[in-house]
């Protein structure tokens, strides 16, 4: 959160309408409320992978920033290529944060075309439906290994 609060203030000194919200331990209901509000989805800028805020905020059809570490997208690319040729998460460290956030501010139709991706993405690879095709394919494979 220090991170971008630092960021936002910035990007507020430069004439741009930005907020941060950041919550922890609040209802569902309730961040899901303000999920919708948001714009930009930005999480995890130094782990290098994202988790359910940037996959929920895909699935609402944002834009979604989170650091994406170059080899754990190569060990991701070995197993399942075009999960990771589709992936529209925005990859940004501390160091890049603010323009990358900068950029998707000035260029709402960035936006608009990232969010779309997203949700196609995420409906696709992380849907309850693609989760249980997924699950019935694991646990086919391992029957077969069992007989």
């Amino acid at each position: 959160t220090h991170i971008y609060q630092g960021v936002i203030e910035q990007l507020k000194s430069e004439g741009y309408k930005v907020e941060l919200i950041f919550f922890h331990d609040v209802p569902n209901r309730k961040l899901r409320y303000y999920q919708m509000q948001a714009d930009i989805f930005a999480d995890m800028l130094t782990f290098g992978w994202f988790g359910a805020n940037i996959r929920e905020g895909m699935m609402l059809g944002k834009a979604c920033v989170c650091y994406l570490r170059p080899e754990w997208l190569e060990q991701a690319r070995e197993e399942i290529p075009e999960y990771i040729d589709e992936l529209p998460v925005i990859s940004a460290t501390p160091d890049t944060i603010y323009q990358v956030l900068k950029d998707l501010i000035e260029n709402p139709q960035k936006r608009v075309e990232i969010g779309r991706r997203s949700r196609e993405f995420a409906v696709k690879w992380h849907s309850a439906v693609a989760g249980a095709k997924r699950l019935d394919g694991i646990y086919s494979e391992l029957l077969k290994k069992k007989a």
